[in-house]
């Protein structure tokens, strides 16, 4: 077997070389070493394609390619997919990536790494399948991860500097690559996608699963218990405060967007209107801080399902269960557009039905403030208008870039209605080109077809809510606040 460092080390040196100079190369370095030539080719493809992907494709058959009789091992497994989060690195990260790498292989049953321990190193698996599990869940709970190869393992304590936060353990015989800490942020300094590429994994391991790699920590003063939902801009966790055992909502932003300053001020945005409002149709914030290299939120816990979950597991409601709850809704609204507070994001999934048959209108992740409000010298959004939000949710002037206000919550609150009320959303298409041209063609079905009929008093807040045309859009919450009550899904 061909030892690994002479492989690295042609592999490095033939990187360096211009495409076309890459076969001249090794055919020279390789002379009368067919096997060492096949391993190298076997890791950066073939001599006359970029080197951008090399070592995303070769991770999954490496194991093989090493070993020098070709003999297939029962845990290897089938080579990646052309395209892997390699992919954003270029030719010099990936030649130094490779240099600074080690072999290590691990035993069944052995521990790769070792909850609690501190973030000495990360892992690539090349061959075998490991799982990871955190200590202290249900034991009957399934591993927060299977990997296999081209997995990373140990990137989340290096993104974070936390101790380790699972334990990762061989399922069969693992053959790996071993990148020390000290030497990934060295590399991380000269070649940022690095570190970019660590977020991504970590982003994707937190929050599928309903433990998952936090699960049981202790974050400023709070133990998280389980994960209960994922979004574009975070993850939500069930914890409970150390000190008091209080029941809260632990909101986290996404690791992938920590490089994005203007993702970290709408962040922050949120938490600042989060703490200006007091009303029982939103989530009290009690505090904001910063753990494991990102930003948290904790709030009140709202125990109950989203609209999204009970249209789904119920079907649409009657219009007398829809009515008290668009009454609710009217009454969020006109309290937070009093304040010239514009949500931007109402949507079924960001409104809880609590056990008490009351609402919570959830997630100000794209809050705006309006220019006359008293938070507009403070929490006024600088930058130009972007396309933000749920795109089948959102209204048609928001497609064309015009600045939103207080209107787009008509058309989100006509939108919610209007798919209780029929178990379909306004707009279905999920690419944006098909949803604008649903927006340019949709009329509202005649008043007998939207649900088993609806009256005349609703039919016209749908008619007036769904304009498309912001100028001629209105919704009287006067008149719909007095419909107001609490929810009975079983009337």
């Amino acid at each position: 077997m061909v030892d690994w460092k002479t492989v690295s080390r042609l592999c490095r040196e033939a990187l360096s070389q211009n495409t076309t100079d890459r076969t001249a190369f090794l055919d020279t370095a390789c002379a009368g070493a067919p096997e060492l030539r096949r391993q190298v080719d076997a890791l950066i493809g073939p001599s006359q394609a970029p080197a951008t992907d090399w070592l995303g494709i070769a991770l999954g058959r490496l194991c093989d390619e090493l070993n020098a009789a070709g003999a297939k091992s029962e845990s290897s497994a089938p080579a990646l997919a052309p395209k892997s989060l390699f992919s954003m690195l270029g030719a010099g990260a990936l030649a130094d990536l490779l240099k600074a790498m080690h072999f290590r292989e691990f035993e069944p049953g052995g521990y790769m790494i070792c909850e609690g321990d501190p973030a000495e190193f990360l892992l690539v698996l090349l061959s075998g399948h490991a799982f990871a599990r955190v200590r202290d869940t249900p034991v009957d709970s399934a591993p927060v991860g299977e990997l296999g190869p081209g997995d990373i393992v140990g990137e989340i304590s290096l993104v974070t500097d936390e101790p380790r936060t699972a334990d990762v353990i061989a399922r069969t015989h693992i053959q790996s690559l071993q990148l020390s800490a000290s030497d990934f942020h060295a590399l991380a300094d000269r070649h940022p996608d690095l570190r970019v590429l660590l977020t991504e994994v970590v982003t994707d391991r937190l929050g599928h699963a309903r433990y998952d790699g936090l699960t049981g920590k202790d974050v400023h003063g709070y133990q998280i218990v389980q994960c209960v939902g994922r979004g574009g801009m975070g993850v939500v966790y069930e914890a409970s405060r150390v000190a008091t055992g209080q029941k809260v909502a632990l909101k986290m932003m996404n690791h992938r967007l920590i490089y994005q300053l203007s993702a970290l001020r709408r962040f922050r945005r949120e938490a600042a209107i989060l703490a200006t409002l007091d009303h029982p149709s939103f989530a009290r914030l009690y505090e904001c801080f910063s753990a494991y290299k990102t930003e948290f939120l904790a709030m009140e816990f709202c125990q109950g399902e989203t609209l999204h979950q009970l249209i789904a597991a119920r079907g649409p409601l009657k219009e007398a269960q829809v009515r008290p709850m668009l009454g609710q809704l009217a009454v969020a609204l006109k309290y937070v557009h009093g304040r010239g507070i514009v949500h931007r994001d109402v949507k079924p999934s960001n409104i809880v039905v609590t056990r008490s048959g009351g609402i919570k209108l959830l997630d100000f992740g794209i809050v705006t403030v309006e220019e006359h409000s008293d938070l507009w010298n403070t929490q006024k959004t600088t930058s130009h208008p972007t396309l933000q939000g749920t795109p089948r949710y959102m209204a048609p002037e928001e497609f064309s870039g015009r600045v939103s206000d207080h209107r787009v919550d008509y058309y989100g609150i006509a939108s919610v209605v209007f798919e209780v009320l029929t178990g379909r959303p306004v707009i279905t298409a999920s690419n944006v080109f098909d949803i604008v041209r649903e927006h340019a063609l949709f009329a509202l079905p005649a008043r007998g077809d939207i649900g088993g009929g609806v009256s005349q008093e609703l039919y016209e807040v749908l008619l007036h809510g769904l304009e498309p045309d912001p100028d001629k859009r209105s919704l009287d919450f006067d008149r719909l606040v007095t419909w107001a009550a609490p929810l009975d899904l079983n009337d």
